[in-house]
């Protein structure tokens, strides 16, 4: 998969598609610079932009017609910085068993009087309050 976010993505990438790209938080069939693809109108950044799912054969030719088109490479740290600064939590990261959604600041996820797996554990922290609270700065 290439994730392709950023104010500038949609253009980079309808530039090697062979239809519209489309909307956020849909996915479609799309021939990139020759590639057949899956292309979903989703991400992780908080930016608007597309995440592209490839044939691991045809990764480095897209890839190449993206570079060729203006995109930037950026590493997993500055999706990290982003999604942080969205709200977009990462299990392992964010998220862990030490750290469940309240400390995490997702009590809003989880509905209060349980009915699913750790709710009780999610209740006994709410009531007590989090003994640390993650928060974007």
């Amino acid at each position: 998969m290439i994730a392709v976010q950023g104010p500038l993505a949609r253009e980079v990438v309808q530039a090697i598609a062979s239809a519209p790209l489309p909307e956020r938080m849909t996915i479609v069939e799309r021939t990139l610079d020759g590639a057949e693809a899956l292309v979903a109108g989703t991400g992780y950044t908080g930016e608007d932009g597309v995440e592209l799912l490839l044939a691991p054969a045809d990764a480095p030719g897209v890839w190449n017609a993206l570079l060729r088109r203006g995109a930037k490479p950026a590493g997993l740290a500055a999706r990290d910085t982003l999604r942080t600064e969205a709200c977009f939590h990462l299990y392992g990261n964010d998220l862990s068993t030490e750290r469940g959604p309240i400390e995490a600041g997702l009590g809003w996820c989880c509905r209060p009087g349980g009915g699913y797996i750790g709710a009780e554990a999610v209740s006994a922290v709410r009531e007590a309050g989090p003994a640390e609270q993650l928060v974007r700065s």
